[in-house]
């Protein structure tokens, strides 16, 4: 289940390259107000996870030292400590089904955990393996270095889709249709495929790295290190870009989606927010006056009362100490 319910609380998770956890609480005006700081990694922070175990909230994190920790995101303690889990970078931890937890690593391993036990190892690639997440029960689909996407069954890879020019960085499945997933990495390219046949179309999303994706109703999300998130409407099956944002001369390392389609977006010291309003989602060929303390939006003619390079109200909301690596969003209400 994509969602972790627990007591009408709804709860973001940030990390950084400071080797802190930020626990966040989503007000109503989505705003956040932070919970707490959690100071038990001793390297940098490249991946969190929320996971429910014997009916408690946990929070898994993976740092630049290979290591997994186990804490309790509300009391802020450490649970576990499970040294060297990879040998190296733990750069992907997502949850899998009977709330275990697949992590992969720049040692080109991917794991599936339950708590703080192996259920399974796989050997991906001899490069990076950037991204590993479940598709269907035994299967899971790892975005490796060497430019592939590779499906993993019980007896190792059973398939490899080939198309983009280097790294893979990210996976996203659609979530209207499971036959069909997307990969962004390094080249800028968003591709779009089906399990069955392979490739669908690639299109050049962005000019620089594609850090992650994520979608939501049929719209994706797309942060890059050329400093934009753009907005994707998925349909009569193509991408159209609904809508995009720029952070000035800040690359864009991760994002959620909130409900109502309100991203958090986390960059180069920073956290984001840009709220949920009709005008999201719209598309402006002209210029955009942009500052550096807001986001824009970029809207099209056809709201004839919004001028060209109009400013929503989204602000910087807090200014990290370091890079914002990566954003978790859980809505709990058990």
């Amino acid at each position: 289940m994509d969602s972790i319910y627990w007591i009408d609380m709804k709860l973001v998770a940030t990390c950084s390259r400071d080797k802190i956890i930020k626990i966040w609480q989503l007000q109503d005006s989505n705003a956040l107000k932070l919970l707490s700081s959690i100071k038990i990694h001793t390297s940098y922070i490249n991946s969190i996870c929320f996971c429910i175990v014997n009916q408690q909230l946990i929070l898994y994190s993976g740092d630049s030292e290979g290591n997994i920790l186990i804490s309790d995101p509300l009391a802020g303690n450490l649970i576990k400590y499970i040294k060297k889990a990879h040998s190296d970078n733990v750069c992907c931890l997502n949850r899998a089904s009977g709330n275990r937890i697949l992590s992969s690593s720049w040692d080109g391993h991917g794991k599936l955990w339950k708590f703080d036990e192996v259920e399974q190892e796989f050997m991906v690639s001899t490069l990076p393996c950037w991204d590993l997440m479940e598709y269907g029960p035994d299967f899971y689909l790892a975005a490796c270095g060497d430019g592939t996407v590779k499906m993993i069954g019980l007896d190792g890879v059973c398939r490899v889709f080939s198309g983009h020019k280097c790294c893979v960085r990210k996976l996203v499945i659609l979530g209207s249709n499971r036959d069909l997933f997307f990969s962004v990495g390094n080249d800028g390219l968003i591709c779009c495929w089906n399990v069955q046949s392979g490739l669908v179309f690639a299109i050049q999303g962005h000019t620089s790295y594609i850090y992650s994706i994520f979608e939501s109703c049929n719209y994706l999300v797309t942060v890059s290190e050329d400093c934009m998130a753009k907005l994707w409407k998925f349909e009569n099956s193509n991408l159209h870009l609904a809508g995009f944002v720029s952070l000035c001369e800040d690359s864009i390392w991760d994002g959620i989606f909130f409900s109502d389609a309100t991203i958090l977006a986390g960059s180069s010291g920073k956290l984001w927010t840009i709220p949920s309003t009709s005008r999201f989602g719209t598309y402006c060929d002209g210029d955009q006056q942009l500052s550096e303390s807001k986001l824009m939006f970029c809207l099209p003619k056809i709201f004839d009362a919004a001028p060209k390079g109009y400013t929503d109200n989204t602000s910087c909301l807090l200014k990290e100490s370091s890079n914002t690596c990566k954003v978790l969003f859980v809505q709990i209400y058990f």
